[in-house]
């Protein structure tokens, strides 16, 4: 069972499987949502401190998933850990959780890559709007572009997950240089003084205190810190240099690096100019940043970089994502878990109804653009935590009931880490669905994720009701078919 299944030297190589956690990781947010997490915590240091401990905290769910997935090296990540520890229900409810995840980040990312392009290229948004919804100005040009690249999304993935593995590579080295110059230009322009005041109370976000302003920011923590798990998804796609050793150090290096980042990402663009004014800037705030703080050539190259870096982080995010989710649905339909469509496959062995179907979420963002941002944030932010609760739960069951599964590498030697990760998640839960917390969740993103509940059931009912119930044992084998 512990095995990997790999595809030679054609696959994904330890690198590639860092590029796609980091890039899934860091391509979501720094540059159009950083001025954000400043007013929604009501200053900076609450932001860097949501984001140090929120790293800290999923460091043990990291080792979680590192010692489920050296253990079962197969696509399906918590869903197949749910299955070997508890059976079909638990099975589903984390496998549909964690493909909402997902799926969420795929209208994000494309909202934000729409209105990136429209700044660099304003011919997008050009002339009369085709209507408004919620606000937001929705253009012919930007709808035809977001449409033009989920389509090229959806034949890059059908062709095949190491290539668009490959593609991410080349995407977050690209993220890393434009980040480093950043990085350095913002410093240059270091003054703590602007980060004073420590904490201000904003209003419309409902805390009074430092403490509420910084539990807003760390239930929103784990939408930006998720994009490790994609790595278990991609793990059957794995070359021939690919130790299951391997697989839990990555995914720890890729979490520690990606809060590292966000953190030096932060720092050095809330020192560069005072906070209470950076919240005030359009976004990509950081591209305005520098406008400001920089004067001639330097200002317009820098202005390029950041939107460029923005661009290639969005689209590593979104490539990352939509592996991730294809492959989860088509282990789902391999599985008997979702309707058989999922399961079919191309010539490329690549799950063409799953890719579809990621495709057409993606249509969300350049439909309704940004007024559906904030409840997708949320949304996908507890169902990222609740599949890692899964995950954690898996793992400690299986420790104690399954001593002689095999396991490359442990999360610890005792439950200590596996109980943190539980606490940790389950923590990160309760501040999400309770409406006195000041990380509440808000109710339009709840009715998202109820909606997104029953259609899970509707879906499963579909699959045990046309034929597709099977018995555990062949359901066992259909899961973990790649590596027997």
């Amino acid at each position: 069972m512990n095995n990997i299944s790999k595809k030679g030297s054609s696959g994904l190589s330890a690198i590639d499987f860092f590029m796609l956690g980091f890039g899934s990781m860091i391509g979501v947010g720094w540059t159009v949502s950083l001025n954000d997490w400043f007013y929604t915590a009501g200053g900076v240091l609450g932001t860097v401190l949501a984001f140090l401990i929120g790293t800290l905290m999923v460091i043990p769910i990291g080792l979680c998933y590192g010692e489920m997935t050296g253990s079962m090296p197969v696509s399906g990540g918590t869903m197949a850990f749910a299955y070997r520890a508890e059976g079909s229900r638990l099975s589903f409810l984390g496998g549909w959780l964690t493909s909402l995840a997902y799926i969420v980040l795929l209208p994000w990312e494309m909202i934000y890559i729409n209105h990136i392009l429209g700044l660099l290229f304003p011919f997008f948004t050009k002339g009369t709007p085709l209507y408004v919804i919620f606000g937001f100005e929705v253009y012919l040009g930007s709808l035809i572009f977001g449409i033009a690249l989920t389509f090229a999304m959806i034949l890059l993935n059908v062709k095949g997950t190491a290539l668009a593995g490959k593609m991410q590579t080349k995407l977050t080295i690209g993220i890393l240089v434009a980040a480093l110059i950043i990085i350095f230009f913002g410093f240059m322009k270091a003054n703590p003084d602007n980060l004073k005041p420590i904490y201000m109370p904003i209003e419309s976000q409902g805390h009074k205190t430092f403490f509420g302003g910084f539990i807003s920011i760390l239930v929103i923590v784990p939408f930006f810190l998720a994009g490790f798990d994609a790595i278990p998804q991609a793990i059957e796609d794995a070359n021939d240099d690919i130790d299951p050793k391997k697989i839990p150090k990555i995914i720890v290096f890729t979490i520690a690096a990606a809060g590292l980042f966000y953190i030096l990402i932060i720092l050095s663009a809330a020192t560069a100019v005072h906070w209470t004014d950076f919240v005030q800037l359009e976004s990509p705030a950081l591209a305005f940043l520098f406008s400001w703080v920089y004067d001639g050539a330097l200002s317009k190259f820098l202005y390029y970089v950041v939107m460029i870096g923005a661009l290639g982080g969005l689209l590593s995010t979104y490539n990352g994502m939509f592996i991730a989710a294809s492959k989860l649905l088509y282990s789902m339909g391999r599985s008997k878990l979702l309707p058989d469509a999922f399961s079919i496959t191309t010539i490329h062995g690549t799950p063409v109804v799953a890719i579809l179907f990621c495709g057409l979420a993606t249509l969300i963002g350049p439909f309704f653009g940004t007024s559906v941002i904030a409840p997708l944030t949320n949304v996908g932010s507890l169902s990222f935590v609740l599949g890692w609760l899964i995950t954690s739960y898996s793992t400690l069951k299986l420790r104690r009931f399954e001593g002689t599964l095999k396991r490359p590498i442990k999360a610890g030697e005792d439950y200590t880490v596996i109980l943190i990760s539980i606490a940790v998640s389950s923590l990160l839960v309760i501040l999400s669905i309770i409406p006195s917390s000041p990380g509440f969740m808000t109710y339009p993103s709840l009715g998202i994720f109820i909606v997104w509940l029953i259609l899970g059931v509707i879906f499963y009912k579909i699959s045990q009701n046309r034929g597709e119930q099977v018995s555990e044992i062949e359901r066992f084998e259909l899961m973990f078919e790649k590596d027997e």
